[in-house]
């Protein structure tokens, strides 16, 4: 009998050590995409430079880069509803993200300053940039959170 509770636990033990939380597979698809696909081709002057995961904020970020026509900031914020509805829209439609339950898109665009003293190479932030950004999307989570019973 004793033998037998010590193989069960040991069978256990390998299953739950096998188990990829939902977390740690979003962290690693981000890291296996931005390493198979990125950067992406231009489509319509965007592309997709890396994707990230992280596993404390449960925020899955794209850094695209924009050229020609579609780096025109006066465009882009004249635009800022219809082009926030469209990401929204096309993440919503994408087959691919129907697997992950309760995703939000959450619109952190005013994020940067325009001197990108935020950013450490003009794209990818830095301690400062990562303070504005964290600032920018707070009140959006803590939205999201409310509707879970979390304050």
């Amino acid at each position: 009998m004793k033998k037998k509770l010590i193989y069960i636990g040991i069978f256990a033990s390998l299953l739950v050590s096998c188990t990829e939380s939902l977390e740690d597979k979003a962290a690693r698809e981000a890291k296996e995409y931005t390493e198979k696909y990125c950067p992406t081709p231009y489509v319509n002057d965007s592309r997709t430079d890396s994707a990230t995961f992280d596993k404390t904020t449960k925020v899955y970020t794209y850094y695209v880069t924009l050229r020609n026509k579609a780096d025109n900031k006066q465009a882009i914020d004249a635009n800022r509803e219809k082009l926030h509805k469209l990401q929204k829209e096309a993440l919503d439609n994408n087959p691919g993200l129907k697997k992950y339950k309760d995703v939000y898109y959450i619109d952190c665009t005013n994020a940067t300053d325009c001197q990108h003293e935020s950013s450490v190479d003009g794209t990818h932030p830095g301690d400062h940039g990562y303070t504005l950004w964290a600032e920018s999307i707070r009140k959006p989570i803590l939205k999201i959170l409310k509707k879970y019973g979390i304050r």
